[in-house]
């Protein structure tokens, strides 16, 4: 099952949140059954931090939600948080997309 199915979350802690209150859990029941640190998996959900690759992969399982959609929202955050005040992180994003055919950057002059 897929979170894009209700509803698409735009991080890592939306994704977290989503999970969670869809299988009606408290940070507690999801820290005792992952056997992460319940303070850890509240930072994650405030946003405050990014999991590991192995913590999100954990979290995917348990959930048995999109491992990928679960990685890519973790990048995504840690991307924002290490380029978000940096001028050229736009037209990296954009260089990236063009690069994967999801989106071809108009040039200027071009229509």
């Amino acid at each position: 099952m897929s979170t894009t199915a209700l509803q698409s979350p735009a991080s890592f802690s939306q994704w977290l949140r989503l999970w969670r209150e869809r299988r009606a859990l408290v940070l507690r029941d999801v820290a005792e059954r992952t056997g992460l640190d319940f303070t850890l998996l509240s930072r994650f959900e405030t946003g405050e931090r990014i999991p590991t690759e192995e913590q999100a992969d954990l979290l995917a399982k348990f959930f048995r939600g999109d491992r990928n959609e679960a990685h890519a929202l973790r990048i995504a955050g840690q991307f924002r948080r290490k380029f978000a005040d940096h001028p050229a992180a736009r037209a990296a994003i954009l260089r990236l997309a063009e690069e994967e055919g999801i989106y071809r950057a108009k040039t200027k002059g071009a229509r």
